[in-house]
């Protein structure tokens, strides 16, 4: 079969007779659509990459904390996860999550040993108790919030969550 390209040609809308034609990517009057929201190239090329970036990063799975203390899966580092989850609702409750958690790597999970770690644990609940006795507000969280998932809560399913599911 033969490709006849004045198919092509007579649908543009540069042709004289063809201006009032609906083209793909052109109105009735034949003037462009302007798909990318007036952007050039390049910025455009720039946004659709951070979203891309963005979106891979939120479809990627959870790396999980590593403690240099505490073993994987074992009971001081259930623990450890638990207490990191309290301490999260805690500073979330008071809206101070993000001074904690947030702009800067907590201590909580830079602690290299045990008591580094509940010496952080110590300074958040301080914290904690110091804003509830000022007069401070205090959310109440009625679903679940965890900055660190439970392994114990992703093994029965085998497929670890998604970090867009737990942000």
């Amino acid at each position: 079969m033969k490709f006849n390209m004045s198919l092509i040609f007579d649908n543009l809308p540069h042709s004289d007779d063809t201006c009032n034609s609906l083209g793909r990517g052109y109105d009735k009057n034949g003037k462009r659509y302007i798909t990318s929201g007036g952007l050039t190239y390049d910025i455009n090329f720039a946004v659709t990459r951070r979203n891309r970036t963005m979106i891979n990063d939120l479809n990627s799975p959870v790396g999980y904390v590593r403690l240099l203390w505490a073993k994987p899966n074992s009971s001081e580092y259930t623990k450890a996860i638990e207490v990191i989850n309290d301490c999260y609702r805690k500073m979330l409750m008071i809206g101070k999550c993000r001074e904690v958690f947030r702009d800067k790597v907590s201590d909580l999970l830079t602690a290299k040993t045990f008591k580094d770690f509940t010496l952080a644990k110590d300074n958040i609940e301080r914290r904690h108790v110091r804003n509830l006795k000022s007069g401070g507000i205090k959310l109440h969280i009625r679903i679940p919030t965890d900055f660190v998932p439970h392994q114990k809560n992703t093994l029965r399913s085998l497929v670890y969550p998604l970090k867009e599911a737990l942000s």
